[in-house]
């Protein structure tokens, strides 16, 4: 839990490891990046990280979006336990590593202008 507390970004492949964003301290560049299969999305992480202060990111593969931005999936399109696709709860997630690289030092390094 210590290592957490002093996390300022905590990733992973969608569940229940991503409960840890609990005991997240709250700052400017707090972010949980959720890596899910390809179309699949739950909201289960997203709703806890937005109400306490944490940037939340989904991915799949080198594809980002975070709440409210633009690509952000809608629950008509991709519901919660029903009609996932093929691979949700699988072990074979791409995720593209520069773009996981790339994000984080967005969200660590601040802008300057």
């Amino acid at each position: 839990m210590i290592l957490i507390l002093s996390s300022q970004i905590l990733m992973g492949v969608h569940g229940n490891g991503l409960t840890s964003l609990i005991w997240m301290t709250p700052g400017a560049s707090s972010t949980v990046l959720e890596f899910f299969a390809i179309e699949a999305f739950a909201y289960d992480f997203m709703y806890p990280a937005k109400m306490l202060g944490i940037k939340h990111y989904g991915f799949w593969n080198n594809v980002t979006w975070s709440w409210p931005e633009p690509g952000f999936p809608r629950k008509p399109d991709y519901p919660q336990h029903r009609g996932q696709p093929a691979g949700f709860q699988g072990n074979d997630i791409p995720i593209d590593a520069d773009a996981v690289i790339k994000l984080c030092v967005e969200r660590l390094i601040p802008r300057t202008l």
